[in-house]
């Protein structure tokens, strides 16, 4: 076997290198949503496993139609993303389902919270249907708006949002009192903000052997301390997104830095010294610029 030439070494280096800033940053990037992005995988695979249910038997009866020279319009007009509100009325069956899947889901949002709230069994069980309720009108509201073409995020898509819960607001601020909306953003960043905590310790730790390697390793205090930075400059769950810019994750071509990599190295200016701050910025730079060469060349998925 022929040995490896010092390019092939280079080229496995720099492959090795690339996979480990992807999972870096796709841990990173796909921790704030776990918003409402986990709380919806396992309610919506349930629901596409309705629709295809719903749609081969969609099929089979136009195929029976069109055999028998026989022609109908079909019960609704085309459109883009099922609303479940259309599942619920095809497949009763499932509201129970999706209930259920929403209804323990409620940890993942609120953490332990909801439990520290004083409330009676009774007011908790409560509480916690109409939150349920509520998820199940705004995953309805949110596909109806994106159907529409709003923005997730934009003041008309927010609008729509808050609309479809109006019902069960009343409600859940009888339990809670007036303050019931606050209470519950409370609970819902704390948990997020818990979730993301390991995220930034992942990065830190996978940071330190290069701060190692260039001889300014991080100290403890440093370590705990950039950790800090990078979590004050995430957007977690439950995290007020109004001054998050919409290229939030697109690199500026005049700094070659993305708006959240220039926040972190703003926020990490407070506790790395100037060599390690260039270190750190270095690294970005030169990840996004291996990351849009490797787009490039990165094999297409599907036909």
């Amino acid at each position: 076997m022929r040995p490896l030439s010092w390019l092939a070494i280079a080229v496995l280096c720099v492959a090795c290198g690339i996979l480990g800033y992807i999972v870096l940053r796709q841990k990173a990037e796909l921790a704030s949503a776990q918003i409402d992005a986990h709380a919806l995988k396992a309610e919506l695979g349930a629901a596409k496993e309705a629709l295809a249910k719903a749609n081969k038997q969609r099929s089979a009866g136009q195929r029976g139609a069109a055999g028998a020279g026989a022609t109908r319009a079909p019960s609704r007009p085309a459109r883009g993303p099922a609303q479940m509100s259309d599942i619920f009325k095809d497949h009763p069956e499932f509201v129970k389902l999706y209930n259920e899947f929403t209804r323990r889901q409620l940890g993942t949002i609120y953490g332990g919270g909801l439990n520290s709230l004083n409330l009676s069994p009774q007011q908790l069980n409560r509480l916690k249907d109409l939150l349920t309720e509520r998820q199940m009108s705004v995953v309805d509201a949110a596909q109806a708006a994106a159907s529409e073409g709003l923005r997730a995020g934009s003041a008309e898509w927010q609008q729509a949002i808050n609309q479809a819960s109006l019902t069960d607001d009343q409600e859940i601020k009888d339990i809670l009192g007036p303050n019931a909306d606050a209470t519950l953003d409370d609970l819902k960043s704390n948990a997020g903000r818990a979730q993301a905590q390991p995220v930034m310790e992942y990065q830190v730790n996978n940071l330190a052997p290069q701060f190692a390697d260039a001889g300014i390793p991080l100290t403890t205090d440093q370590s705990a301390g950039l950790t800090q930075a990078l979590l004050n400059a995430y957007y977690w769950q439950g995290r007020d997104l109004s001054d998050r810019p919409v290229d939030y994750n697109e690199v500026d071509p005049s700094t070659g830095l993305t708006p959240h990599e220039t926040r972190n190295l703003n926020n990490a200016a407070q506790v790395l010294t100037a060599d390690q701050l260039n270190l750190l910025q270095n690294y970005y730079i030169q990840m996004e610029q291996v990351q849009a060469m490797e787009r490039q060349y990165r094999m297409p998925i599907g036909p």
